[in-house]
């Protein structure tokens, strides 16, 4: 049985692994197979924690996640939650507020998805969190 400490610290990793460079790297954690016993309870403490992260000015140290490079890219990542949403995706987003100024967005935990949806298919250059449970490993393979 996983102890809510086991998920808090396999959160912690997945949180240092999307925000790695701001997922804007091919190494970047963006896939989450979790257990379908634990979904329920690692997916509500997952958005708890993304509350906390804050969005705004790179340079300032008490900030976690800063802008993109460029408004083309803010434009794809846009177009490609619309194409995963319109497939079933549901697409989970913090509350707070974004800086007025450059190129921000918010990072996004997605579940609800399929192997053949846009947003599990496509490598997404930004803190997109795509979820999905499995029962065995071997269906997990």
């Amino acid at each position: 049985m996983f102890e809510d400490a086991d998920i808090d610290s396999a959160i912690e990793g997945l949180i240092d692994a999307i925000c790695f460079n701001q997922g804007q790297v091919c190494c970047a954690g963006s896939r989450l197979l979790v257990q379908e016993s634990i979904e329920t309870r690692f997916v509500t403490k997952l958005k708890k924690r993304m509350e906390s992260l804050r969005v705004g000015d790179p340079l300032d140290k008490s900030v976690d996640i800063g802008a993109m490079t460029a408004p083309v890219q803010v434009e794809r990542i846009r177009d490609l939650m619309k194409r995963g949403f319109a497939e079933g995706a549901v697409i989970y987003e913090s509350d707070g507020q974004l800086p007025a100024k450059s190129y921000f967005l918010k990072p996004a935990l997605v579940t609800n998805v399929s192997p053949a949806n846009t947003l599990v298919a496509e490598e997404i250059f930004w803190l997109v969190l795509v979820a999905m449970s499995f029962r065995t490993p071997e269906e997990a393979v």
